[in-house]
């Protein structure tokens, strides 16, 4: 398993690592402005407040957002690795509440047919995952837009048990507090993934994936190019993330626009984080 980078964080060393086996990734293109009939996905040009914060700021963004296509927008941080000039992330990422709703099919759906300037004042933060004693990136994503505070998040991850030696691929679903709820290990079952719930026990092991992104050819926005992972954790007496204060470096924000297929398209601009 070969490191590709470190970061130090309040004396914590995080490495990110190459994921030894070969794993499948999906192109993530950048939109850009909008034609000016109805564009199906639009996402303007974003505006920051200041391009430079501290790890504990708080900014202002905002971007023309929405179309007939769009279900789903939220807000993303990717981190830039200093060597390699690639991207990690998602560093943050949460759902951006819709102005209206309308009701399709007896049920209430976000509606962003007409496009809006949507802004924000964030305080983004680092998530990383500890089980009581070691740190790890912990990228999650939140499970369904909502407001955060009752929305649940879940991480991919590696699971290995302390009884077994093969290696699955799991999702970790936790509450929006940051305990660990429920693991879900996919298994090899007649050539397909077969979900099951699990019970952790004490020992076993969990390695969180992320995604590397690189430039894309366009030279705007990025495209994703690998999944990697971080530390491998314990189960102690259980898994938590903590929010913590961001890295020093350089970031991309912006938005993510999901359409109706569930498909992303994004949008960012450079932000600077300065040490305090």
């Amino acid at each position: 398993m070969a490191t590709l980078c470190k970061f130090e964080h309040l004396g914590r060393t995080l490495e990110i690592a190459a994921v030894e086996e070969e794993w499948p990734v999906a192109a993530m293109p950048d939109v850009g402005g909008a034609a000016p009939e109805a564009p199906a996905v639009m996402l303007g040009p974003i505006t920051l407040s200041t391009p430079q914060i501290t790890p504990t700021a708080t900014l202002q963004i905002a971007a023309p957002v929405g179309g007939a296509d769009v279900a789903a927008i939220y807000l993303e941080l990717l981190l830039r690795d200093p060597q390699s000039g690639q991207y990690y992330g998602p560093v943050y990422r949460e759902p951006f509440a819709p102005p209206r709703t309308r009701t399709v099919g007896g049920v209430s759906v976000p509606d962003w047919r007409e496009p809006l300037v949507a802004q924000v004042a964030i305080q983004p933060f680092l998530r990383l995952l500890t089980d009581g004693r070691d740190w790890a990136f912990g990228f999650v994503r939140p499970q369904a837009p909502g407001p955060a505070a009752v929305g649940d998040y879940t991480l991919e991850a590696l699971y290995r048990s302390t009884w077994g030696r093969n290696q699955y691929r799991a999702e970790v679903t936790f509450a929006g507090s940051g305990e660990a709820q429920n693991v879900l290990v996919f298994r090899d079952v007649l050539g397909g993934a077969a979900p099951r719930s699990v019970n952790p026990r004490r020992g076993d092991r969990f390695a969180p994936l992320l995604r590397l992104y690189r430039q894309a050819d366009t030279g705007e926005g990025v495209v994703e190019k690998a999944v990697v992972q971080g530390n491998t954790l314990k189960w102690r007496d259980n898994l938590r993330w903590k929010a913590e204060p961001l890295l020093p470096g350089v970031y991309l924000i912006g938005f993510v626009a999901q359409d109706l297929d569930g498909q992303p398209h994004r949008r960012y601009t450079e932000l600077l984080v300065r040490a305090s």
